[in-house]
């Protein structure tokens, strides 16, 4: 059971406010702000080089990275995605984001308008579905941070066939590549030989006491993955199916299909979270399941051991010291956004 001062820390770190879950309702996103516990004490340049810390290979490798995933493990058998890249890597020129983002903005707009409204089925809508919004599986929002392959900008290998293939060129998108395959079918066998696109590493904190090899680890996200892409699919279809009974809500005058609207979204997330799971499918079976490539990082593993209990094979967070060291990994690992997805994973996962 969970002691209930820690709890208390454990709620107020994780952010489940109305406020915060109505932000993460249309803007995935947005960045959580969280509080300091120590003051900013300012430093000359030269003091700041001279206590700068030494990293170890693989957190360089980590830092210089501009396309990767990182994984938590919750326990033995779950893993906390999150894909990671820098803005410059997602093909915005594709229509579908563009529609996405047109959609989201609208959504947000009639969100918006929806929590001023004074009127009383205004009110009660957005607390009911503030109340829904809660109960949401963890899983979905860190499936849904992976997106489709064909939206994300491919990395060339240096190697001399990727040259030939593509002159003078560090990154191709996912069409590049396939009009590659079919204007040039004498180079297929080569590029399965050979693969000219760099795979996507995930970065993960060793699990203390875990004699597994990577290869067993990686067919652990692989099983994660699957299970949840047939759930999210069986989640569209029901969304899909129910959408059609809001339909006679559309003819009472003055009053917004707000059901439609709340199964319409729950369709795009859903579709989101799907999407990314096959997403993760792809790459392990891409290239005889080498297409990703998992490191194990010292710096994410010191703060890890101290959050991991070897014995339940469970992350817990028990203690000030705990919290503390969680604090330092989801800043290692670049999780700041997701902290709050994070804590409800552990809460849903562990402390059931």
């Amino acid at each position: 059971m969970l002691n209930l001062k820690y709890t208390e820390r454990f709620l107020l770190s994780a952010n489940y406010s109305i406020n915060q879950n109505t932000v993460r309702f249309f803007s995935y996103g947005t960045r959580l702000r969280n509080k300091e516990s120590s003051a900013i004490v300012s430093k000359s340049s030269d003091e700041k080089k001279a206590i700068e810390p030494i990293h170890s290979p693989e957190y360089n490798d980590f830092l210089n990275d501009n396309l990767k995933i990182v994984a938590l493990p919750i326990n033995d058998s779950q893993f906390y995605l999150q894909y990671l890249q820098d803005n410059q890597l997602i093909h915005f020129e594709h229509k579908v984001i563009s529609i996405e983002k047109k959609v989201s903005t609208k959504a947000l707009s009639y969100w918006q308008k929806l929590k001023d409204s004074k009127k009383s089925y205004a009110t009660y809508t957005v607390k009911t579905i503030e109340k829904l919004l809660e109960k949401l599986p963890w899983s979905e929002q860190s499936f849904a941070s992976i997106p489709s392959e064909q939206f994300i900008i491919k990395r060339l290998q240096a190697t001399e066939l990727a040259q030939k293939a593509f002159p003078n060129k560090r990154y191709i998108t996912f069409f590049d590549y396939i009009n590659l395959v079919k204007t040039s079918p004498e180079l297929t066998p080569k590029l399965e030989e050979n693969p000219i696109i760099k795979p996507m590493k995930i970065y993960i904190p060793k699990i203390p006491g875990n004699t597994e090899s990577k290869a067993v680890i990686g067919d652990k996200i692989y099983q994660m993955a699957s299970m949840q892409a047939k759930y999210y699919s069986k989640q569209m279809w029901k969304c899909i199916a129910a959408f059609p009974l809001t339909f006679p809500l559309i003819l009472i005058p003055l009053v917004p299909n707000i059901p439609g609207f709340y199964i319409c979204y729950r369709l795009y997330w859903n579709f989101k979270a799907f999407a990314g799971a096959k997403h993760i499918m792809e790459m392990y079976h891409k290239n005889q399941g080498s297409s990703f490539q998992l490191e194990y990082v010292p710096e994410f593993t010191k703060s890890f051991n101290k959050i991991y209990d070897t014995e339940e094979q469970r992350l817990l967070l028990k203690n000030d010291e705990q919290m503390d060291a969680f604090e330092t990994l989801v800043k290692d690992m670049d999780l700041d956004k997701a902290k709050a997805n994070v804590l409800r994973a552990v809460m849903q996962e562990n402390y059931k």
